[in-house]
């Protein structure tokens, strides 16, 4: 096993017991390491698996966070983490076995995952248009990763019905496994429900075969549609598609370049946000004294864009109300 080969004498090698591609690995992880003549520490971790080392489970989820329990052994700790997503609670086991590891006490180790910044496109939430609320998840995909963040989506409760839209690419790297684990995650967006599913790349595509597949079979033209693009810039020439109310996940490898769907998306919401307040301004000239302050702040750049819009979108929301 090359992952094991490259461990050093008294190492640690730490795997997900809940992972079926691993599961070979820890039956035979003594058998390696004998042939090896290595001494290495193997420590397991999960959620569905209740024999790993460290256990997880979620005990109480918002749209920003997550508190999970922890049993190590005899012993249960509580933890909560500034994300959501099941394979954000995987990774934040890993950090919880790491720490045990090089002994970190428990404070510091609590406060370091309630204070932790997540990685930039990773699962973060942006409203544009009409609250049109966009779900970034293009960092990176595995088929776990992807399970998970279309959970998120599908969990999501709103008070106003809207479209639930997966903007989707290929998850990289899968090697002779890609076709099997690409069929899966299009039985897990049947599984999941879904209106509108949008794929790119080559191995997506069996995404969308396969659904159009369970489409017809179950009678369902009208209630979910699949689009399916050579790449990212297929998909921004067909954003249109967009509408008010909707959510929105986009999410590939970082090799198929969905963070310039994010880029697109933000710099068109922007557009849009300064043409209206050009037009409101030439109509107003009340509105160009009261926001004669934010203009200046603008042009100084001593606050970003995104704040501007929110305040330029709240003030329109307001005056929508008068």
């Amino acid at each position: 096993m090359e992952i094991i080969s490259g461990i050093r004498d008294n190492g640690f090698l730490i795997l997900n017991s809940d992972d079926k591609m691993l599961k070979t690995v820890i039956e035979n992880f003594d058998k390696y390491t004998s042939n090896l003549g290595k001494n290495i520490t193997l420590i397991t971790y999960g959620i569905e698996n209740k024999n790993a080392d460290f256990v997880g489970e979620i005990v109480e989820k918002t749209e920003t966070s997550t508190k999970i329990k922890v049993k190590i052994q005899d012993i249960e700790l509580e933890f909560e983490i500034n994300t959501v997503g099941i394979h954000n609670v995987y990774n934040s086991l890993v950090a919880i076995v790491i720490s045990k590891i090089f002994d970190i006490k428990l404070e510091n180790l609590k406060k370091a995952l309630v204070n932790m910044k997540v990685t930039e496109h990773r699962m973060d939430k942006f409203v544009i248009g009409k609250n049109i609320t966009i779900y970034d998840d293009t960092y990176n995909a595995s088929y776990e990763s992807v399970k998970a963040a279309i959970d998120v989506i599908s969990n999501i409760k709103q008070e106003e019905a809207g479209r639930k839209i997966y903007i989707l690419g290929d998850i990289l790297e899968l090697g002779e496994f890609s076709e099997r684990y690409h069929k899966k995650i299009a039985d897990y967006l049947t599984a999941k429900g879904y209106d509108i599913v949008i794929t790119a790349g080559e191995n997506s595509k069996v995404i969308m075969e396969e659904l159009q597949k369970d489409i017809i079979e179950q009678n369902m033209e009208e209630e979910r549609k699949v689009f399916h693009y050579t790449d990212y810039n297929e998909i921004i020439k067909n954003l249109d598609i967009l509408k008010e109310n909707d959510i929105v996940l986009v999410k590939a490898s970082n090799g198929m370049k969905f963070s310039n769907i994010i880029k697109y998306l933000k710099e068109k919401d922007q557009e849009e946000i300064e043409k209206e307040l050009e037009q409101a301004l030439e109509q107003d000239t009340n509105l160009s004294t009261q926001l004669n302050e934010v203009q200046i702040w603008r042009d100084d750049k001593k606050h970003d864009n995104s704040l501007i819009n929110n305040i330029t979108k709240m003030f329109f929301k307001l005056k929508a109300k008068e």
